[in-house]
């Protein structure tokens, strides 16, 4: 007689994958907590500055891991632990019972903490979902082991136990988004306790569920395409605990359940995640600018793998936001073998420049250029006189320069056609040992301060210093060492006569008549520079891999909200006139009136 499913399963593990597993979340549980800690500890005000230094260390492994990996770990982990989850509850490779129970192998539980630590807490998906999962990962053990000692179904302790602390975390909740991911991790955890499992395996189990919950708060379109992917495997596995021998009620079950579940739950979780916004345009805008007459609204659209540089082709979208917010597209890729990843765009009285990265020339590859598109029908060049240029761009209108800022700092004066690398040198006898590899310094068209007649360059990524150079003369000086791990981007507030500093996990505002920090304020992860609507003294933070942009007061710098745009979005304009603030996600470009975004968080007086 062939064996029952059951039967196949009872070889017993080794004991020694035991103490394996039990080390394996002891490390994770020390990473997570050592991650969250620094990241929290560094964006509050309450720390000095030497603690803040020696922390540094830290900030800087993560900046690196992240800008060198996400992609692979992010992706490719994940999907790898969606074609685990099904398979270890009933294929001997990975799990085998033990006296009734399923003991997960020792590799699986391995996984899982890698996972969860480079996945998640790693790159901090969502900084308020982090810590709870953390906090409330005891309950695991705590509820069962309550339900033990009380006359009621463990079951139902389990439940009430699990749904107290979505309740409980909801309150804490800044978004609606956030929410969503609170209930589903305690339906994940309820769903856990049925299974005849051992402690340590419900625990790894759990932890594998941790980053489909992260992903399921970052934009409408994780929840719309997994839900349905999720709620059918778990359906499945449910209803052949159930009827292990009825296939055809089973795969019934598993499609009609479903169904009926998304008919009575998408409307909820579309209202959760519906940004406000009014979708203008097809494809990922890494930025936007806006043409000197304030007419047009340029977005500079990469052809890219989510999260990838190896992009085979681009374009650029001119809008109009008086006529409907029509679009013209611009192909900038007319030849064959040419392209690039398209990143800064500055819109100029007769062409477009461009920022790029990572970009194919024939046979030739260059890890950084700017692609001049010409308003006249020219074909798009790279170059300035055919010599590679920038990833960023810093347009002085009033001294008609231009600040190409990569790998090298060149400056254009645009009167008289000359190129100068002066400025080059002085940030290179500043920043000793930092050889030409990749992109050592950023800047921002935001970079600019008029009244104090000085632009503002940092060390990018690898380097956290920040400098100041004479608009006039060129003279360089340092201005302060932000030791957060690695500068992303500064940007300006002049009436303010402030500095943002963005980073990996938040941005430092300084007062650039004192030099010191005002404020340290926590985003999501891979925070951009910030829009500075002065007009309702709002700033946008938009930031890609939590997929929102975080909204703050400009003056008292308090969380305001969050608006859940969707995971990839990259640099936002608000338009001169403060009519329009543009931002995109991986798969659509956005517009919102600024006035509604003011009323919805509550900004009901103008900044005087």
């Amino acid at each position: 007689m062939p064996a029952s499913d059951d039967e196949s399963l009872t070889a017993a593990s080794p004991r020694a994958a035991r103490p394996f597993t039990l080390a394996w979340a002891v490390i994770g549980l020390s990473v997570l907590v050592v991650l969250i800690g620094a990241r929290a500890i560094r964006f509050s005000m309450d720390v000095g500055p030497g603690l803040k230094e020696g922390l540094r260390p830290i900030l800087e492994g993560t900046t690196t891991l992240f800008l060198t990996s996400f992609t692979a770990f992010q992706i490719n982990g994940v999907v790898i632990g969606l074609m685990l989850v099904p398979g270890m509850l009933y294929w001997p490779f990975f799990a085998r019972r033990v006296g009734g129970e399923l003991r997960m192998t020792g590799w699986v539980h391995f996984w899982a903490w890698v996972e969860l630590v480079l996945n998640q807490h790693f790159f901090d998906i969502n900084r308020f979902l982090a810590p709870w999962f953390v906090v409330t990962l005891p309950l695991v053990w705590l509820l069962p082991a309550i339900a033990s000692r009380v006359e009621r179904p463990s079951g139902a302790v389990v439940a009430v136990g699990w749904l107290a602390a979505a309740a409980i975390g909801s309150l804490l909740a800044p978004s609606n988004a956030d929410v969503v991911g609170l209930v589903a991790w305690s339906l994940v955890n309820v769903w856990l306790h049925r299974l005849r499992i051992g402690r340590l395996e419900r625990l790894g189990l759990t932890v594998l569920a941790i980053p489909f919950v992260q992903l399921l708060v970052v934009s409408r379109d994780v929840v719309l395409l997994s839900w349905p992917i999720l709620t059918l495997i778990a359906t499945v596995i449910l209803v052949r605990r159930i009827w292990p021998r009825s296939r055809g009620f089973a795969v019934a079950s598993a499609l009609a359940f479903p169904v009926a579940f998304l008919a009575s739950g998408v409307g909820i979780l579309h209202a959760a995640f519906d940004h406000g916004g009014r979708p203008i345009g097809d494809g990922l805008a890494y930025s936007f600018c806006e043409t000197p007459d304030g007419s047009r609204v340029v977005a500079a659209v990469p052809m890219c793998p989510i999260g990838g540089t190896d992009c085979q082709d681009g374009h650029l979208l001119v809008y109009d936001p008086e006529r409907d917010w029509a679009a013209e597209r611009i192909d900038v890729f007319p030849e064959e073998g040419r392209f690039g990843r398209l990143e800064q765009v500055v819109c100029m009285e007769a062409e477009f420049q461009i920022g790029m990265c990572c970009v194919t020339d024939g046979d030739e590859r260059r890890e950084e250029d700017v692609l001049r598109v010409s308003l006249d029908g020219a074909e798009p060049e790279f170059g300035y006189r055919g010599k590679p240029l920038t990833r960023r761009l810093v347009w002085d209108v009033a001294n008609e320069t231009i600040y190409y800022v990569g790998e090298y700092v060149r400056v254009l004066d645009r009167r008289t056609g000359r190129l100068s690398e002066d400025l080059d040198y002085a940030l290179e006898k500043l920043a000793p040992g930092f050889a030409p590899q990749g992109a050592i310094f950023t800047a921002e068209w935001g970079s600019l301060h008029t009244g104090r007649n000085s632009v503002y360059i940092s060390e990018f990524a690898r380097g956290s210093r920040i400098y100041v150079a004479d608009r006039d003369t060129g003279e360089v000086s340092l201005l302060t060492d932000a030791a957060n791990g690695g500068v992303l981007g500064v940007t300006v507030d002049e009436p303010l006569d402030r500095l943002y500093v963005n980073s990996l996990y938040g941005i430092d505002v300084y007062d650039l008549a004192t030099g010191s920090i005002v404020a340290t304020l926590r985003t999501g992860t891979l925070a951009r520079v910030p829009v500075i609507d002065e007009r309702w003294n709002l700033l946008y933070v938009p930031c890609t891999v939590g997929g929102r942009i975080e909204v703050f007061d400009r003056t008292t710098f308090d969380h305001l909200g969050a608006i859940a745009i969707g995971i990839e979005t990259r640099n936002a304009l608000l338009t001169r006139s403060g009519e329009w603030l543009v931002a995109s996600e991986v798969r659509t470009q956005v517009a919102w009136p600024a006035d509604e975004l003011a009323r919805r968080f509550r900004r009901v007086s103008r900044s005087r």
